[in-house]
């Protein structure tokens, strides 16, 4: 920048005036530097089209590209602001990758191949451009094949934060917390402390399963220290305390919200937790806070797809789960969203495909699991609905996994596995409505008190508008009339 002062100050003629609009430019790329750091988008995005006016400039198509890509969630948008940086700098390898995930983003695999091999042209086989080989394999839903590239890149590459980096990521949103902190340890060996990775390691320390704590603790504390004023670094703190003791940040959750109102990120974070609490008001407000705040927050999505299907809007949930995968494709999150919404709708075949991708790539959650039994069970495909609830009991034993589990067993005739289930359901929660009335009802064989204290029970507990209730009604009448 200075450069270009000290040429405007002394050139003369048409010099002076280049130098001038070159002065004028670097100014409004700055003017947007400065609108980013206060979250006001459309005012950078503004000041970069000023940059850009006349003769193409590179970097303000670039940072327009990314901005409308990643903000606006205009892709065809951003990709158009990409290759005009391309067209004016063709031989920079590096807007060449930028071009390449603008056409993946895009899902125009053959032209995003061509770009990357344009690139190597230009700058070699190098581990950066063995790292996008694999984000490009991520992006076309093949996570094996990525996950093998990445990993032969990093033997290979030994000494590349970029694959290193790369490939912790790609563990991250596979859920492998674990795996993943080891990569992104394997980074910081090798570019010394840096507070952004130490942020991706902290939020891969409580992916792990089960989540490590101490350590997310240790990275959120070593990042502050490192970037005081870092909103990642303190969003990461306050999750840390949130999961260690659920509600004790949300104090400061609320404070960052009121901070930085146009930041999407802790307004998905507090959305996910009111939703969890089943403060549905809450939740949506926030989601579509977020998603005014920044059109690319698919985690909002997620959030809003999941309060849709509980409040019987499945079309819309499946809407909103399947932006979110556009954006974040194979999201075990968004998979799972979309495949309770398309259950929801009947659509099985599909609901099924989505929650057993969700399954391989988060294979620690109960809640896929136990979504993966439903969708077996509808389709009446007992053995695998059996499978599935068992490995949602093995990670977590719940009144409601159990009970599923117990179903099924009846659906095959195997009576005493279920009762077990339905005893193991009751131990934990006596007033589990809908395993007293299956209890009651393979009591009424041989067990006729057993199972009127079941559906006396159940009358107690059952909700008022359970579909079981008239049911029970007329069994307990007819074991009273017997006895």
């Amino acid at each position: 920048m200075q450069a270009y002062e000290d040429a405007a100050r002394w050139s003369r003629g048409p010099e002076r005036e280049a130098a001038l609009r070159a002065v004028e430019r670097c100014g409004h790329l700055r003017a947007a530097e400065f609108a980013m750091r206060h979250l006001d988008t459309d005012g950078a995005l503004r000041e970069l089209a000023r940059a850009a006016e006349g003769e193409p400039w590179a970097e303000a198509h670039t940072k327009r590209g990314e901005l409308l890509s990643y903000y606006f969630s205009d892709l065809e948008g951003g990709l158009t602001e990409i290759t005009r940086a391309v067209d004016a700098a063709p031989h920079d390898a590096l807007l060449r990758v930028h071009r390449v995930l603008a056409l993946a983003s895009l899902h125009r695999w053959a032209e995003a191949e061509a770009e990357l091999s344009r690139a190597r042209e230009l700058s070699g086989e190098t581990a950066p451009l063995a790292a996008l080989q694999g984000t490009l394999l991520l992006q076309r839903g093949d996570h094996a094949g990525a996950l093998d590239l990445l990993e032969e890149a990093a033997r290979r590459h030994p000494d590349s934060v970029a694959i290193w980096h790369r490939l912790g990521k790609l563990l991250l949103g596979l859920g492998r917390g674990a795996e993943a902190a080891r990569a992104f340890t394997r980074a910081l060996e090798l570019a010394g402390v840096s507070w952004p990775t130490l942020v991706m390691r902290g939020e891969a320390y409580l992916a792990a399963a089960p989540p490590d704590l101490e350590r997310a603790g240790d990275d959120a504390r070593a990042a502050l220290a490192l970037a005081p004023a870092s909103r990642l670094a303190l969003l990461l703190a306050i999750r840390v305390q949130e999961a260690a003791e659920p509600g004790s940040a949300r104090e400061a959750l609320d404070a960052l919200v009121r901070e930085f109102p146009g930041w999407a990120a802790p307004l998905e974070i507090r959305a996910a937790q009111r939703k969890n609490a089943r403060d549905f008001e809450g939740a949506l407000a926030d989601a579509e806070q977020a998603l005014r705040n920044e059109r690319g927050a698919w985690l909002a999505l997620v959030v809003r797809s999941r309060i849709r299907s509980e409040r019987g809007d499945h079309r819309g949930a499946e809407g909103d789960a399947s932006t979110a995968l556009r954006l974040r494709p194979a999201n075990p999150d968004a998979l799972l969203a979309r495949a309770l919404a398309r259950s929801a709708l009947g659509e099985l075949s599909e609901a099924r495909a989505d929650i057993e991708l969700a399954a391989q790539l988060w294979p620690e959650s109960r809640d896929v699991h136990m979504v993966a039994g439903n969708v077996a069970a509808l389709l009446q495909d007992w053995p695998a609905a059996l499978d599935r609830y068992g490995r949602a009991i093995a990670l977590e034993a719940t009144p409601h996994g159990l009970t599923a589990r117990a179903n099924v067993h009846l659906r095959l005739g195997d009576l005493a596995a279920a009762r077990d289930d339905l005893d193991h359901a009751l131990r934990l929660d006596p007033a589990f409505a809908d395993a007293l009335w299956l209890r009651a009802n393979l009591r009424a064989r041989d067990d006729a008190a057993g199972a009127v204290a079941d559906l006396e029970a159940f009358l107690r507990h059952a909700p008022a508008g359970h579909p079981w209730r008239d049911g029970a009604r007329g069994l307990l009448e007819g074991l009273r009339s017997r006895h």
